[in-house]
């Protein structure tokens, strides 16, 4: 709630109960939008958790155009490629807010941001970055192209490593392209990605959650354009 307060005109309707605490009525008395007072068994209908929080917002569309996500100057961005597993969706988005992303862009078969398990993993990062949905293959790929972004996928059998690519001097801006958990990204999207790129697995196991894969990757990049490295071993 407060997050979505922060970004100006999205908030349109507060709705309260008895069994609000006094910072959701402090939220919500400071909000510029119309608040109704509603008995908790009528909150308790409208929301989706097991646990009203006593407060609840209705909230505009987030989203936006591609042409006003992906723009000459986005250095980071994230294009989800067909995942349908809100959470991960969300925690992704979360990720790349917290990494300093510019843009997430959403293809056409991916889940909608506005779900509410999804809405919820973003812990607030929705109402922040600017994110486009329903984007066909062919227009995101123009449209990254145009902003001079690298189209990095990032795939088990990637022909590049992580630690590679983004140690490269030249390396640019890139959209990391991460797909569904269960089938990656799309045959489609790693046709016309610039490169393929693999995360190396120091242990035994065969693979990562997708949203463990995104921050792995969008850390590894940001710590690389902040000028950051590892510290040195200490000695004993």
């Amino acid at each position: 709630m407060r997050e979505a307060l922060l970004r100006p005109g999205i908030v349109e309707e507060i709705y309260l109960s008895d069994a609000a605490t006094d910072v959701c009525r402090d939220l919500a008395n400071d909000a510029p939008a119309r608040v109704t007072v509603v008995s908790e068994e009528v909150l308790a209908s409208m929301g989706e958790t097991q646990v009203p929080q006593g407060i609840l917002a209705v909230c505009h569309w987030v989203t936006r155009s591609l042409g006003e996500v992906l723009t000459p100057g986005t250095e980071m961005a994230v294009i989800i490629d067909g995942a349908g597993d809100p959470g991960n969706v969300g925690t992704i988005i979360r990720t790349a807010h917290a990494a300093g992303a510019d843009a997430v862009v959403m293809t056409n078969d991916s889940v909608d941001p506005h779900n509410g398990k999804c809405v919820r993993a973003t812990a607030g990062s929705l109402f922040h970055l600017p994110i486009a949905t329903g984007v066909e293959i062919g227009d995101v790929v123009e449209a990254a192209r145009q902003a001079g972004l690298t189209l990095a996928v990032t795939a088990a059998d990637g022909d590049v490593g992580l630690y590679e690519i983004v140690s490269r001097p030249q390396r640019g801006p890139i959209a990391w392209i991460l797909g569904s958990e269960a089938h990656g990204v799309s045959p489609q999207m790693r046709l016309v990605a610039d490169v393929s790129v693999n995360i190396p697995m120091f242990g035994a196991s065969e693979s990562l959650n997708v949203g463990s894969a995104a921050a792995i990757c969008l850390y590894a990049d940001a710590a690389a354009r902040h000028g950051l490295t590892a510290a040195p071993n200490s000695t004993r």
